[in-house]
């Protein structure tokens, strides 16, 4: 069921909680500054492993990781996103993972499903924005 497959999710990022250790498996490409929003929340910054943003998307496999700071430099892991861009998607339908289908991203042209898998979220799991999550930890 789907709480195994969060479960797996998790177990497959734990070591992230290491940012060091997200570098140096290629997550390295800071797709945004940290991102809020004053009505609905945070989703932090956004590193992505530019291999693996293709066509497809794989459980337990993330392009992008979400990070919250925490002051002094230590970035937070707080969930992850699953994206494909528009280019790459050939399906009539939009794509779906955990039962959950993706969002349009106009912004960034992608179709995105985000998973609030180390952060709890009042506004659910897949939502996008999670009220928990703010960006002002920079300057703690």
């Amino acid at each position: 069921g789907l709480g195994r497959k969060l479960a797996e999710l998790k177990a497959s990022t734990a070591r992230y909680h290491d940012f060091a250790a997200a570098q140096a498996d290629g997550y390295t490409v800071q797709v945004t500054g940290c991102m809020e929003d004053a009505s609905r929340g945070g989703m932090g910054y956004h590193y992505a492993k530019g291999e693996l943003i293709d066509g497809q998307v794989i459980e337990a496999r993330p392009e992008v990781l979400l990070y919250e700071p925490q002051g002094k430099g230590k970035p937070r892991l707080v969930g992850v996103e699953f994206i494909i861009p528009f280019t790459e998607w050939t399906g009539a339908e939009p794509p779906v993972l955990y039962g959950q289908t993706f969002a349009r991203n106009e912004t960034f042209q992608v179709w995105a499903l985000h998973v609030w898998s180390w952060r709890d979220n009042r506004s659910g799991v897949f939502a996008d924005w999670n009220p928990a999550v703010g960006c002002d930890r920079d300057n703690a």
